[in-house]
């Protein structure tokens, strides 16, 4: 059984591993995260909105 600890702890052991070998490393891996995550809530908020247009009968 997979364990969502266990993939975090993981998941940081590889950013610290990749972000050490070069400096310009953690700024694009951060860049990434953050394009994510707007893009992630972008489309959140139009899933949501779209839910609650047809609850709504718009």
């Amino acid at each position: 059984m997979v364990w969502i600890i266990d993939n975090l702890v993981e998941v940081v052991s590889l950013f610290i591993g990749v972000a050490g070998n070069d400096p310009v490393a953690p700024l694009l891996l951060l860049a990434s995260v953050g394009v994510l995550t707007v893009a992630l809530g972008v489309f959140g908020v139009s899933a949501a909105g779209g839910i609650l247009s047809v609850l709504a009968g718009n």
